[in-house]
């Protein structure tokens, strides 16, 4: 509110400081505004008066770029039926069901509806069977497969000691040299 403020005041000392100079260039270069500016504050004081110096903000949504409903519900239905599928296999899935849909738009329903990961996917899907009852198809009970192998981890690897791989000493060549006399005396 304070910073509308100061624009109508900046924008009503403008045309106060060119009736002044009787100047326009030199009163929008002392303001800093350009002359155009000057003109668009000049018409809206003489149509309106005082109170067509606040600022207008003309966000209109573009809603020729929005997807329609429908697709918007046939984006989140498929994605309940197989969860596995990028972006792109989903559109054109839709595609050859006749639901015309970009890759694009398929990210934009699931960051919508908080899609956007395998992980959130599953979660939705998991809340869905367990809400529902239904029974799991095919494609949701290797879904929920597919989430049970991520779940393992398969970068832990079990040694002797805490930190064994990681220790600089093997990355020198005497110890490596010693480890394989040590090879040898056992063989022979």
């Amino acid at each position: 509110m304070i910073t509308e403020e100061k624009l109508i005041k900046n924008k009503f000392g403008l045309l106060k400081l060119t009736n002044y100079l009787k100047n326009v260039s030199e009163a929008c270069r002392v303001m800093g505004y350009r002359r155009d500016t000057f003109y668009r504050v000049r018409k809206a004081y003489k149509e309106c008066g005082f109170e067509s110096l606040h600022e207008k903000y003309f966000c209109v949504p573009n809603i020729g770029n929005r997807v329609v409903e429908y697709v918007e519900q046939a984006v989140v239905v498929f994605d309940l039926e197989d969860s596995l599928l990028e972006q792109k296999r989903v559109s054109d899935i839709l595609r050859q069901r006749e639901i015309f849909i970009s890759p694009a738009g398929v990210h934009y329903v699931w960051l919508k509806h908080n899609l956007e990961t395998f992980q959130k996917r599953l979660k939705v899907l998991e809340a869905h069977l367990a809400r529902t009852g239904k029974v799991v198809t095919e494609l949701q009970l290797k879904v929920l497969e597919k989430a049970k192998e991520e779940k393992i981890a398969w970068d832990e690897i079990e040694t002797e000691h805490v930190g064994y791989l990681g220790t600089p000493r093997h990355l020198l060549c005497g110890y490596l040299q010693r480890c394989r006399s040590n090879l040898s005396a056992d063989v022979h």
